[in-house]
């Protein structure tokens, strides 16, 4: 039931969706107003900030040159909670070198989310769909319904220092094992930039 909910709420932020078929696969044109390749979003705390939506992924204001991380999460999901704190974990061990922004899809009331952000001492930017609605449609569209990832919160999107996509995961990855991913992924990147 808790996943028609989030279905049915995602669908109603995306709106009208042209759908062409195949023999062997659904393909999605995006409408036309999320052609744009470039959104201001604005954080729970009323901050704005750019980013670009390229063919690879996203490249968010202060992510060059860090890896970003997005992190798709619904207030009510409990293991979200969880995956949100080894991100903020993450945050810490790699200030410098780490760029999180999380994307809350369920129209959580922003309210409660700055309680859950100062609750947990989340360090980086969160973001509400609600408020964010052509970002939130293109990103869910992009990165869920368009390829075998289908739904699953929370929902990580790993983007590499000049903001293509590396990474995307469904659901909460064993803690050590994604650590040590990112811990590796920066290596492989700061091993590049030399």
């Amino acid at each position: 039931m808790k996943r028609l909910k989030l279905i049915f709420m995602a669908l109603f932020l995306v709106g009208s969706l042209h759908a062409a078929t195949d023999s062997s696969k659904t393909k999605i044109k995006l409408p036309s107003y999320m052609s744009m390749d470039e959104f201001t979003v604005k954080t729970i705390d009323g901050k704005s900030t750019h980013l670009l939506s390229t063919k690879k992924g996203y490249l968010f204001d202060g992510g060059k040159g860090k890896i970003s991380i997005l992190a798709i999460w619904a207030g009510k999901c409990k293991s979200c909670i969880g995956w949100l704190e080894t991100l903020n974990e993450l945050q810490k061990t790699y200030p410098k070198k780490l760029n999180i922004v999380s994307l809350e899809i369920s129209n959580m009331p922003v309210k409660e989310m700055k309680a859950f952000q100062k609750k947990h001492k989340i360090l980086y930017p969160m973001l509400s769909a609600a408020q964010n609605k052509d970002f939130a449609s293109q990103t869910l569209i992009k990165y869920q319904w368009n390829r075998k990832y289908k739904q699953g919160l929370p929902f990580t999107v790993v983007f590499g220092y000049q903001g293509q996509t590396n990474n995307i995961s469904k659901g909460v990855s064993k803690k050590a094992e994604y650590k040590k991913y990112i811990a590796d992924l920066i290596k492989f990147y700061e091993t590049k930039k030399k």
